[in-house]
Formats: structure tokens, C-alpha cells, sequence
């Protein structure tokens, strides 16, 4: 056949496949295509992907969408075992492929599919700054779809050992999206503390104005939900000195003064405890996997151990001491509970005291106070502190049960 001949027939047998749209006349197609000469075949395929681009772009009534998946996917299968000889062709058909999967939000088939080219095969020479985009965007979309962390935190960590080969000015966007795939990804991971900082990082790094306008264009987002991650991630965070001083940060910034989630942040820094409607503004700053609900540690969840541990934190700065009884019906946990978050916390170094489990009291270590203010101890004080306390847990049990 010559060119235009192989052109017409394919032409041909690709609007039979795509108006009938089965497995078999897709089949069928790729082996034709396959069956010619390799310079030959090479051409229908860019050909073939061409018309499935543009067909899918500007009329998509002429070929169905299922109809151009499956034929895109059975170009895939069957040039996939000949990467060698088809190397162009094989990475294009799976971008285009992972591109629909992506516009229908099939967020998983989408990262699947792009990650089919394995661009450390050694088939051929890939720049790093390529290897490094093709990893983040696969992460992306692993961490969209939300069910396989691992696989996006293994991406990331091939673009990590990358990072070297760029020049941080002229790559200053890929520098963006690799910070801004690390920190969801920590986030992810329930490491927030670290996921904090780096959110904070990069809102730092995306400057304001003209500058940041730019940087949301790259990364789909802008300074402004950064921040409101950063403060999630830190109101999540285990209480202690490391999240003490993000709290700072966070408090002195302009930008998270108007966010609605300031009051809860005002009343965190100033270590004060947190009520039933501070559990219900906290709850809203929250992303849908954070209020997922899923035990994370003691049979808790994420929102569950950062009250618990936020109002424990509180504690150590009201009382020097309180019996663990009390402080378990504070922090609305069984006794033993309390204990074991009580001694990690000591153990971290995040509170100051001590734990005689034979006379059933916490102790903690007072701190030197402003103005000659001590910490209280009595019965009446703790009472008052549950009555806010539990209120706070009555509304975060009253969600839980909306939810379901």
C-alpha cells in the first residue's frame, strides 16, 4: 500500500471501530496497523492518535467517549510490549488516555495509565526536569484520588532524588509543585507537623501579587488555601513546642487574620480550651479526609487526639496537678487512655510532669507566670473545665452521628 492508500483504510476502519466501539474491532485495528512495515506503522499510529485527540476535542458526538477510551487503551496494550520501536508513540497515547481519565475525575485510571511508560527503562536519554514533571503529576493524581498514598509518596520520592538537577530560579515552578505534592502528601499521611511547615514554606516561596497570580496558575492554587492547609495541618498537629511555634507564625500572618478559622487559632495559640462551637469552627477548616472518622491512634480520630491533646496541653498551664479520673472525664476518654496520651506526651517532651499511677494523680510542672498568676488545683476549677470540656466532645459525637 502506499501512504495515502494506508491513510484511506485507516481512516476507514477507524470510524467502523469508533461507531461500534467493541474490543474486538479495536483489536483488530491495532493489528493491522501493526502488520505494516515499522515506518509505516509508526505513521498510522501518530495518525491514529491525532484523529482520537482531535475527535475527542472538537466532536465528540463522532466518536462516543467509551468508544475512543477503549480504542486508546488498546493502542496502549498492544504497542506497550514494542516500547522499543514505538517509544513516541506509546507516551503520547498514554497522556491522552490519562487526560480523560483525569476530565471524568477517574483520578486512580489516570495515574495508572501514565505511569504504563517507565521512563527509567534506560530505553532512552529523558531529561530529569521531564522524569521530575512526570512523577509530580502522577503523585497528583494518586493524592486526588486519595485511596493509594503510598503509591503517590512513591513518586514523590523519585522526584526527590531529582531535585539536585534543577536550578531553583529557572525551575522555580517545578520547585513549587514538588513542595506543594510533598505537604499534601505529609498531610495525607497524618505528619502534620511536618505537612505545616511545609505549607508554610510554600506560601513563603509563592510571594504576593502579580507573582503569586502566577504560581496559582501552576499549581491550581492559590496563597490563600495554602495557608488555610498550613493552619490545618498545625491545629492537627501534636500539641507541643513544635506546633507552638507554628501557631506564632500562623498568628502574626495578614493573610490568615481575615480567614474564618482565626478565632479557633487565637484560642489554640493562647492555649485556651477549646468549647463545643470551637469544635464546630475548627471542624469547618478541615479537608473531607481529615473528618473521615477513622481511629488514628487509642481509638481516636485525627480531630478526636487534637482536641484531646490541645485541651491536656492546657491543662499543664491551669492546674498542677489533677487526678487521672478527672482528667480522663476532661479529655472525655477512660482512664487509661488518659494515661497513655498523658506519658507520651511526657516522653515527647511536650508537657512537663509526672504520673503516680498508685495515687492516681497527674502532676505538672509549673512554669514561672506573668504578673505573679498561679496555676489553680482545686476541685471547683476542674469541675468547670469539664463542663467545657464535654461540651465540646457532645458536639464532635452529635457530627459523628450526622455523618453516618
Amino acid at each position: 500500500l502506499t501512504e495515502d492508500d494506508a491513510l484511506g483504510s485507516l481512516q476507514r476502519r477507524l470510524d467502523h471501530a469508533l461507531s461500534d466501539g467493541t474490543e474486538r474491532q479495536c483489536q483488530g485495528l491495532l493489528d493491522w496497523i501493526l502488520d505494516q512495515p515499522i515506518t509505516a506503522s509508526r505513521t498510522l499510529l501518530v495518525s491514529l492518535l491525532t484523529t482520537l485527540e482531535q475527535s475527542s476535542t472538537h466532536n465528540p458526538s463522532k466518536a462516543p467517549p467509551n468508544s475512543v477510551k477503549q480504542l486508546a487503551q488498546t493502542v496502549i496494550d498492544k504497542i506497550a510490549p514494542r516500547a522499543v520501536s514505538y517509544e513516541d508513540q506509546l507516551v503520547r497515547a498514554c497522556e491522552f488516555l490519562s487526560g480523560l481519565y483525569q476530565s471524568e475525575c477517574a483520578y486512580q485510571r489516570a495515574a495508572d495509565t501514565l505511569a504504563r511508560f517507565d521512563l527509567d527503562s534506560g530505553l532512552r536519554q529523558v531529561e530529569s526536569k521531564i522524569k521530575i514533571e512526570k512523577y509530580l503529576r502522577i503523585s497528583h493524581l494518586y493524592l486526588e484520588d486519595g485511596e493509594h498514598v503510598d503509591l503517590a509518596d512513591a513518586f514523590v520520592k523519585k522526584a526527590s532524588s531529582l531535585l539536585s538537577t534543577l536550578d531553583e530560579d529557572k525551575d522555580k515552578d517545578l520547585v513549587l509543585q514538588y513542595l506543594s505534592c510533598s505537604a499534601r502528601l505529609l498531610d495525607r499521611k497524618n505528619k502534620f507537623t511536618e505537612a505545616a511547615t511545609k505549607f508554610l514554606d510554600l506560601s513563603r516561596k509563592m510571594g504576593d501579587g502579580e507573582n503569586g497570580e502566577t504560581v496559582k496558575t501552576v499549581l491550581g492554587t492559590g496563597k490563600r488555601e495554602v495557608l488555610a492547609s498550613a493552619l490545618a495541618c498545625t491545629l492537627l498537629a501534636d500539641a507541643g513546642p513544635q506546633r507552638s511555634r507554628l501557631l506564632a507564625k500562623l498568628y502574626k500572618d495578614d493573610h490568615v487574620a481575615s480567614m474564618e478559622a482565626y478565632g479557633i487559632l487565637e484560642k489554640v495559640f493562647l492555649d485556651r480550651l477549646l468549647v463545643a462551637e470551637d469544635v464546630e469552627a475548627f471542624s469547618r477548616t478541615l479537608g473531607g479526609h481529615h473528618r473521615s472518622g477513622t481511629p488514628q491512634k487509642w481509638g481516636l480520630s485525627v480531630i478526636e487526639l487534637a482536641i484531646v491533646q490541645h485541651n491536656l496541653l492546657g491543662c499543664s498551664k491551669l492546674y498542677s496537678s489533677v487526678t487521672i479520673a478527672s482528667l480522663a472525664e476532661l479529655l472525655n476518654v477512660d482512664e487509661a487512655t488518659a494515661v497513655r496520651i498523658v506519658a507520651k506526651m511526657i516522653l515527647d517532651g511536650r508537657v512537663r510532669g509526672s504520673i503516680d499511677q498508685i495515687l492516681g494523680i497527674v502532676s505538672f510542672d509549673m512554669d514561672e507566670m506573668d504578673d505573679g498568676e498561679e496555676r489553680g488545683s482545686g476541685a471547683c476549677q476542674v469541675e468547670e473545665a469539664l463542663s467545657l470540656a464535654q461540651g465540646a466532645f457532645s458536639m464532635l459525637e452529635g457530627g459523628k452521628q450526622t455523618g453516618r
